[in-house]
């Protein structure tokens, strides 16, 4: 998703941004100038022999681009309108990565997601409260023991 906002997304909005849904593709003032929007090389290519033979005007090169642009928007909405990203649960699983565990500065910040998704299990139904709390017991027991080997290892 990244890479195809990419092309058409100022970089200093998709780094301001950081949430994937967060960005308005529809907004004039987060989009590239036309002739700065990524189109690839080969089709770059196409565009500059086209203009460099004359075969194409200015205008219908802007109109080509315009056109690149409204189709990596309308991309971008399907695609966002489909990820599973846009649930909760599924944006609190990134407390299973031990990467995220450990580039977290805050220690509790995993297990508020692991809570997130222990709370929308037990609603669904799918988990029992006694079994919710042991898994999240589990888990904090889990991340002590990553964060002790990590502070060992490193010594």
């Amino acid at each position: 998703m990244n890479n195809l906002r990419g092309r058409f997304i100022k970089k200093s909005v998709l780094d301001s941004a950081g949430n994937v849904g967060k960005v308005d593709v529809r907004n004039k003032e987060n989009i590239v100038p036309p002739e700065r929007v990524d189109i690839g090389f080969a089709a770059k290519q196409a565009v500059d022999e086209v203009v460099k033979d004359r075969k194409a005007s200015q205008l219908q090169v802007f109109e080509f681009y315009q056109g690149c642009i409204a189709f990596l928007q309308n991309m971008t909405e399907k695609l966002l309108e489909r990820c599973p990203l846009k649930y909760g649960i599924v944006r609190a699983m990134n407390a299973l990565d031990p990467r995220y565990i450990y580039k977290t500065s805050k220690p509790g910040k995993s297990s508020e997601k692991i809570e997130i998704i222990l709370k929308k299990l037990l609603n669904a139904k799918w988990m029992s409260s006694a079994k919710c709390d042991e898994a999240l017991q589990e888990f904090k027991s889990w991340v002590r023991d990553m964060e002790l080997h990590h502070t060992c290892a490193l010594s």
